[in-house]
């Protein structure tokens, strides 16, 4: 095993590489999905703009797919930090509001319904979530469509912006500080590390949630994906180590349930969670098996099990490799796993 590593043999492991290549690559939304996700950003941000900043409307009055920023508007989340995984059909952005509108909790939900009503004039579908979060969804779904998540939020001296929300962990009334930009720099720096590591296991994370409806929220994986890069002792190996970064990340990801999570430019931490413990376990369960059978070259059969992980976004092997194999006892028992759905831990983040 390369525990102890050492440089492989001519045709050891070859394939793995590859085929993870081919995974990560395959998940990347593409140049058109993500030009129609930031137009559509881009209409429900001008319609705000209009609203509640009209002077700085003037100068941006038509929706384009480069969505209005001037410090009003900012795409956030997946698609902003380059880590949205296909079919990329949701986009996160952070409305400021003007600051004559913060007074207290009060206040800010009062400008929340305001806020559904003047988008709620031009769009069939608007909800308030119970996080602060607004989703405005398109009338008429269509395979292309593209669902608009708005965060109101306050400029806040210090740096970053302050959110009005209420869940199981914050009492009403809480102000919750986010900071947009430092979580980019968290991931830009946790890549540099890595060359490219913590990006690649987020994508890959995500696939996982949404090919299993495992409930746990995009940020939580995010935040777990930057502090495990940073602690794999092979964070500088290259792509033939991804299936050891996948096993070995799930491993260590169910040692953290429960456990906070600091927000990057902030004091504020993120609750991991714990439902999502036994869906991590079984997850490690299976790319161990997987990670055993690339070891011995078992071609077919490795291909078999990650797709137990991953679910159909993993890419079949080209038609000149090796056909499958049937999976040994032990691992057939585990390969078609029941997918739970989660409700909105199972919808596509981005």
């Amino acid at each position: 095993m390369r525990s102890s590593y050492t440089p492989p043999l001519a045709g050891e492991w070859r394939h793995v590489a590859d085929r993870f290549q081919r995974f990560i690559a395959g998940l990347q939304p593409t140049s058109e999905d993500r030009r129609q996700a930031r137009i559509a950003a881009a209409s429900v941000a001008v319609l705000l703009q209009r609203r509640f900043q009209p002077a700085a409307g003037r100068n941006g009055g038509r929706a384009t797919e480069k969505i209005v920023e001037q410090g009003r508007s900012m795409v956030i989340g997946g698609h902003g930090k380059g880590t949205a995984v296909r079919p990329a059909r949701t986009i996160d952005i952070l409305f400021v509001l003007p600051d004559r509108l913060r007074t207290d909790f009060g206040a800010a939900a009062t400008t929340q319904s305001e806020l559904l009503a003047v988008l709620a004039e031009r769009y069939a579908a608007v909800t308030r979530e119970r996080d602060g979060w607004i989703t405005v969804a398109p009338g008429r779904r269509t395979p292309e469509s593209v669902a608009v998540r708005v965060l109101p939020a306050f400029a806040c001296d210090t740096g970053g912006y302050l959110v009005a929300q209420t869940s199981r962990q914050r009492a009403n009334g809480a102000w919750y500080h986010v900071h947009p930009q430092a979580e980019s720099l968290a991931l830009a720096r946790a890549d540099a590390a890595t060359s490219g590591k913590a990006s690649h296991l987020i994508r890959m994370l995500k696939c996982w949630r949404l090919a299993h409806g495992v409930a746990v929220s995009p940020l939580v994986l995010e935040r777990l994906a930057v502090a495990f890069a940073h602690a794999w002792i092979y964070q500088r190996r290259s792509l033939l180590f991804y299936d050891w970064m996948v096993r070995d990340f799930f491993f260590w990801m169910v040692a953290q349930a429960g456990q906070p999570l600091r927000a990057p430019g902030t004091l504020e931490q993120v609750w991991a969670g714990d439902a999502w413990r036994a869906d991590a376990w079984e997850a490690y369960r299976r790319a161990a098996d997987a990670a055993a059978l690339e070891r011995d070259n078992r071609l077919g059969e490795a291909l078999t099990a990650w797709r137990t992980v991953f679910g159909r976004a993993f890419p079949a092997e080209p038609a000149s490799t090796t056909p499958n194999r049937p999976l040994p006892p032990a691992l057939a028992a585990r390969s078609a796993p029941q997918v739970r759905r989660g409700g909105a831990a199972a919808s596509a983040d981005l």
